[in-house]
């Protein structure tokens, strides 16, 4: 079905909604667990369009975020270890990024900032405060935590686990997200 306008994408004895409009490559970073290293990855997704609106639709796996580098578990990691564990930014970029950090000693990573602010738009539904940016990260950690499959737990490895939940939830799919056609093209680890 097309997100856009409802329309089917393969109506029973009719013309296909939904068709083939390439592969996209996409680039992820950070870990996929939240006990994960820190990775780059890079995805061959497939895209769609839709014959009835026109709209450009791509199938991707549940931890992508839109507009965002980084992954929904590498996100959660980085902003639980921030706000709950009190990490500072050089610290916890080592954990969640593939690359090797520049400046973050002096001024933390602005990313995390960034994310605090974003988290919204990053998982729509949360609600978010307008208040300092460690106190954002805190309540978008403790939501996404609270949307966890599991009922106990590490509060930074619950938000993990919510994070994805919360897309799950978000485009309707049922606890264990349908198979999409992702191919990784490549993947590599920092040394």
């Amino acid at each position: 079905m097309c997100p856009c306008c409802g329309a089917p994408g393969a109506p029973l004895g009719g013309r296909l909604g939904l068709v083939g409009h390439g592969i996209r490559e996409r680039q992820v970073l950070g870990p996929c667990t939240a006990e994960g290293r820190p990775e780059l990855i890079v995805l061959r997704l497939r895209r769609y369009r839709c014959r009835h609106c026109g709209a450009i639709v791509t199938s991707a796996p549940a931890g992508l975020l839109r507009h965002v580098l980084y992954g929904a578990v590498a996100i959660a990691l980085a902003l639980g270890l921030w706000a709950h564990g009190w990490q500072p930014g050089a610290r916890v970029r080592a954990v969640v990024s593939p690359w090797r950090a520049g400046a973050e000693r002096w001024h933390g990573w602005r990313s995390l900032r960034r994310w605090a602010q974003s988290g919204a738009r990053l998982w729509p539904g949360l609600q978010v405060a307008s208040v300092g940016a460690r106190e954002q990260a805190t309540s978008i950690v403790t939501q996404l935590a609270a949307r966890a499959a599991e009922a106990s737990g590490a509060v930074v490895a619950l938000a993990c686990c919510g994070a994805v939940m919360h897309i799950t939830a978000q485009n309707g799919w049922t606890i264990d997200p349908p198979e999409l056609s992702v191919e990784v093209i490549s993947s590599s680890h920092r040394r």
